[in-house]
């Protein structure tokens, strides 16, 4: 594996902080889809206690992560030459409303200011466009992204995120999984789905949505009677704390 490093947006992260994220919310889905409070809210609250952590965003990902983030506009330029699409790519976006998603690429070109990493799904800007079009690139090692190829589509966990989107953006009417590795005998493969095909998915993410909401108001609440910590910082008493190294 090559040494893939790569470094996205502080603020883009702090956005992503504020709001539910396709990745966050997949991470929530019961695997028994038991819709019970028992065996969500635990999952609910854990998440809530991270996104609202005072520790120190990093920007910085590596191997696998960093991979994929840097092959994403390769990913799209090759599809875009396969298909005849206009594709836009956005590097560090979250449309945002009550939840958030960062798309890979959409069928729309948002007019964006110069380091805005943040838009409202009703800005007039994005919502002004129909039957936009959004698209989800992964990069796989080899093993995984061939055996993507034959497996059937409605079995891809990666439907959820596409879904994910559909449910934050009503003018996503369609979506193009695409699976890309610059290396393998099939460079690229991809998939189609309409919010049709993807009812069930989208109504299961909105279930996870409303118990994270619900969970959220929970913990905001108690949160803002709980007394704050007003002693020095965990960064602060790391440093603070760390042996000395003797050089011999």
């Amino acid at each position: 594996m090559r040494p893939w490093s790569h470094s996205c947006s502080l603020d883009w992260l702090k956005a992503r902080r504020e709001v539910l994220t396709a990745t966050e919310a997949i991470s929530l889905l019961p695997e028994n889809r038991k819709w019970d409070g028992a065996s969500i809210m635990p999952n609910c609250a854990g998440l809530w206690g991270t996104k609202t952590s005072s520790e120190e965003l990093d920007p910085m990902s590596l191997s696998w992560a960093a991979r994929g983030h840097i092959l994403e506009p390769y990913a799209l330029a090759q599809y875009r030459s396969i298909s005849g699409d206009d594709i836009f790519w956005y590097d560090d976006l979250i449309i945002t409303g009550n939840i958030g998603f960062s798309p890979d690429g959409l069928s729309c070109n948002i007019p964006l200011k110069p380091n805005e990493v943040r838009i409202e799904s009703n800005d007039k800007r994005f919502a002004n466009n129909i039957d936009v079009t959004a698209y989800e690139v992964k990069c796989y090692a080899a093993k995984k992204h061939t055996q993507k190829i034959l497996e059937n589509k409605m079995k891809h966990e990666e439907r959820y995120q596409v879904a994910w989107a559909m449910l934050c953006c009503l003018n996503i009417t369609k979506a193009e999984l695409i699976f890309f590795n610059p290396s393998a005998a099939i460079p690229i493969h991809h998939v189609s789905y309409t919010r049709f095909e993807l009812d069930k998915e989208i109504k299961e993410l909105s279930k996870v949505s409303e118990m994270y909401e619900t969970t959220k108001m929970m913990l905001d609440a108690i949160s803002k009677t709980t007394e704050p910590y007003d002693g020095p910082s965990e960064e602060e008493i790391w440093k603070e704390n760390q042996a000395f190294v003797i050089d011999l």
